[in-house]
């Protein structure tokens, strides 16, 4: 895959989940039974079972399989090929690119037991076996370099981790950075990624940022946009968010954008109402514009949680 396609494909989001309601969310997971019931029984013979469901009879064969440097290879540049594919032909100007692609064969492929390995995976009745160009849509494609990505612990003002209530505290929630490349601003690259309690705030999350939005004091300060909903940093009595929204009404802009009741140092990330897959914008240091994008929202000690492929 060429770099203009992997950026291409790191600029995209996508598909959004439904608005998600943190305190309903939380609910919901907590009333889910935790345990495994036992559906099958004591009349049910459980070694029969246990013996249908074994795959002792091809495991040697798949030990061989993934021993073998060629095999191996051979299946996981197939599979990289079969993904790339997919995502390729998910918009036109992609798949024009990939026309105009000739890729040489691999040295390999022609190797008797590469050629008996495709007989067998082309032997599979399974019509879900390969990957249909639909996958695209539940499949994570390629993504530029994260930076700092859940790497570096950083802890947080008392004031700011303190919990309002337990349930907001087991809500974890995991963000990822993006910014725009100098070089084409329809580009997008991932700076970082943070988990954070519901419990933290916007302003929490803000002081982990990696652009400079966590020295505030003595600029311009920074505004959220999370739902058409302006969240502003409290910096003055007209902070970003006002002049922000000031500038959408000079520029007759068709977004109805109002500035949120509380301050981002004052909104917990459990009251928000977010989406997966969606970016949120950030601007901040005049206009200097960054998206703020949720990939996942878990319960803690639960196994319900929503994610992005």
């Amino acid at each position: 895959m060429n770099a203009r396609i992997e950026y291409a494909l790191a600029s995209d989001f996508g598909p959004p989940s439904e608005p998600i309601d943190m305190t309903k969310f939380v609910q919901d997971a907590t009333s889910l039974p935790h345990s495994v019931p036992d559906v099958l029984g004591p009349e049910i013979d459980r070694t029969a079972i246990a013996e249908e469901c074994s795959v002792e009879d091809i495991r040697s064969s798949l030990t061989d399989t993934w021993s073998n440097p060629r095999l191996s290879a051979y299946l996981c540049k197939g599979h990289d090929k079969a993904i790339t594919n997919i995502h390729v032909l998910k918009s036109s100007k992609l798949a024009k690119a990939r026309k105009r692609t000739n890729p040489a064969s691999e040295p390999y492929a022609e190797l008797q037991e590469v050629k008996q390995l495709q007989a067998k995976l082309d032997a599979v009745p399974l019509s879900s076996w390969k990957l249909m160009p639909d996958a695209a849509l539940f499949t994570r494609p390629p993504r530029n370099t994260d930076y700092n990505t859940l790497t570096a612990t950083k802890s947080s003002d008392t004031d700011m981790d303190a919990p309002l209530d337990a349930d907001s505290a087991q809500v974890i929630i995991t963000i990822t950075t993006h910014s725009k490349v100098y070089w084409r601003t329809s580009v997008l690259s991932k700076n970082s990624q943070h988990v954070l309690s519901g419990s933290q705030t916007l302003g929490t999350y803000l002081k982990r940022y990696p652009v400079g939005v966590d020295r505030m004091n003595g600029s311009s300060g920074c505004v959220v946009v999370i739902n058409d909903l302006a969240y502003g940093d409290g910096l003055s009595e007209e902070d970003y968010a006002d002049k922000f929204i000031q500038h959408l009404k000079i520029t007759k802009s068709v977004r109805n954008i109002k500035k949120a009741t509380t301050m981002m140092h004052d909104t917990p990330l459990s009251s928000l109402a977010l989406q997966i897959n969606v970016p949120y914008w950030l601007l901040h240091q005049g206009n200097c514009e960054h998206f703020i994008v949720i990939d996942e929202i878990r319960h803690v000690g639960c196994c319900s949680h929503y994610h992005s492929s």
